[in-house]
């Protein structure tokens, strides 16, 4: 398992709390997708594990641990109080994690190459690397018309140096998803990577993701999406975070992820709570029905 948690509640600034996790798994080569209704936590999720924010208010029962590929456990309960915090956890997420975001947060002072190429130089890869899996990746997210060579030449035409400001929304994503996945990882993080997208798109690029992920064999992608149809096809397992009103108030409500949230699928079949699924209809229908 890369994540185990338990007993975990996660609350922004030490607040009310926003999702509470009773018992969680997440497992080394799967296409892991979140769902659940808006404000039900699923991005909260993403910021705990991907350690981009510290929502965690842990008790004495609590247990979050990561156990990377080449090294002991990490627990995430100590590691954001270590007191050289901000190197410790920007050395994880450097060696560990990429991300996928709705918005791309290109870096607008940089070109398309820069872009694309900045994770794979910050992991310390030669220019000739970088330039080599930047031109690879480019074919496969449909961005030909930026590639950095061509039939084994220069592509004179590539407009891979242009701002990347200037490419269209779709362009963009794309190359969003293409500075993700040059880069060595163990856990890619999306949140809501194709929501921008035309749906062929979004299918083409998860398509390719979960040809990355099952050649990289140990990697797992962890996605927080509201396509249902992606989710059921590509997905290895399926978390849906129920949402629960606070007190009984109807308009007050936290996210609550316990044993019905799990959806896993093996050799091809859905199964919930130790029972097989019958249709992807009916798994769809499971998943977003609430309590």
């Amino acid at each position: 398992m890369y994540f185990e948690i338990s007993n975990l509640e996660c609350a922004y600034h030490k607040g009310r709390v926003v999702l509470k996790i009773s018992e969680l798994q997440i497992p080394k080569g799967e296409m892991v997708f979140i769902v659940g209704q808006s404000g039900c936590g699923k991005s909260t999720i993403l910021e705990t594990l991907g350690l981009m924010n510290n929502t965690m208010q842990p008790s004495a029962a609590s247990r979050i641990v990561f156990t990377p590929p080449d090294s002991q456990q990490i627990d995430y309960t100590k590691v954001w109080e270590m007191k050289n915090s901000d190197k410790v956890l920007s050395d994880i997420r450097r060696r560990y994690f990429s991300f996928i975001f709705q918005q791309t947060n290109l870096m607008r002072n940089f070109n398309v190459y820069e872009n694309i190429a900045i994770t794979k130089m910050l992991q310390g890869a030669t220019e000739m690397e970088c330039k080599r899996v930047t031109n690879e990746i480019l074919k496969e997210v449909a961005l030909d018309e930026f590639v950095i060579m061509r039939n084994g030449g220069w592509a004179p035409e590539s407009k891979i140096f242009g701002k990347s400001n200037e490419a269209s929304g779709g362009q963009q994503q794309r190359m969003a998803f293409a500075r993700a996945l040059v880069s060595e990882y163990s856990i890619l993080f999306c949140d809501e990577p194709t929501g921008n997208l035309d749906p062929e798109t979004a299918d083409m690029l998860m398509n390719y993701l979960r040809t990355e992920i099952t050649r990289k064999g140990d990697a797992t992608a962890i996605i927080v999406s509201h396509d249902m149809k992606l989710a059921t096809k590509y997905g290895d397992r399926i978390i849906k975070i129920f949402k629960k009103h606070r007190d009984g108030q109807t308009d007050d409500y936290y996210g609550v992820i316990d044993s019905e949230s799990l959806f896993s699928r093996h050799n091809g079949q859905w199964t919930h709570q130790g029972h097989a699924v019958a249709s992807d209809a009916m798994i769809d229908k499971l998943i977003t029905m609430d309590r």
